[in-house]
């Protein structure tokens, strides 16, 4: 009778031990660990992660610009002589005007990062029983959403006057003379409006 009870005893250990279960171990470690022999063993981690960037820009800009370049409006009247023996002469030198309008408006550089190495997901079968079935399946979703709203005016407006006449040579004896040099005018307008660069790393 004695040798019964014991021998049932160890079987209901055995059978006990065949269902140890899999557990979660330390936040992100998903283990079957000392499981029993021909035991089934799953350990399943489910992630979500959401981030969300909502972006609103409004903006107006008005740029005004005059640019004026003279080397007109020169007199050489009245002389007795002429340029060689002391008379009326003028030389004006070239005009260069260089001019350069930039607006820049609702630009956005973002970055968006759902990666995370301290907390990435393990898995583990450790110590596992005889003949035992043991899976870890991780499954991971990833969303981001982005709404962008731009609203942006720009008025850009230039004006640009270049003079090289209007001279005079009148009223000398032996001539006069007026010599006026070339006149260049160069008006960029570079606007940049609602320009987005968006990175997202997974």
């Amino acid at each position: 009778m004695i040798k019964k009870l014991v021998s049932a005893a160890i079987g209901a250990g055995l059978v006990l031990a065949t269902v140890v279960p899999a557990f979660a171990v330390g936040g992100n470690l998903c283990a079957n660990q000392t499981t029993g022999a021909s035991s089934f063993n799953v350990c399943t981690r489910t992630v979500d992660k959401f981030k969300g960037l909502e972006l609103k820009n409004f903006g107006t800009i008005y740029h005004s610009l005059n640019a004026t370049s003279n080397s007109g409006n020169n007199t050489a009247n009245n002389n007795t002589g002429n340029s060689t023996t002391g008379g009326g002469s003028v030389t004006t030198g070239n005009l260069t005007h260089d001019t350069t309008k930039l607006a820049s408006l609702n630009t956005v550089n973002a970055t968006i990062n759902q990666t995370d190495t301290a907390t990435d997901e393990q898995g583990l079968n450790d110590s596992t029983g005889d003949s035992s079935n043991n899976t870890v399946t991780f499954t991971t979703t990833k969303n981001i959403t982005v709404n962008v709203t731009n609203n942006g005016t720009v008025n850009q407006t230039a004006y640009s006057t270049a003079n090289s006449g209007n001279n005079s040579a009148n009223s000398n004896t032996l001539g006069g003379s007026v010599t006026t040099g070339d006149v260049a005018h160069t008006v960029s307008i570079i606007s940049v409006l609602n320009d987005l660069i968006l990175n997202i790393t997974q």
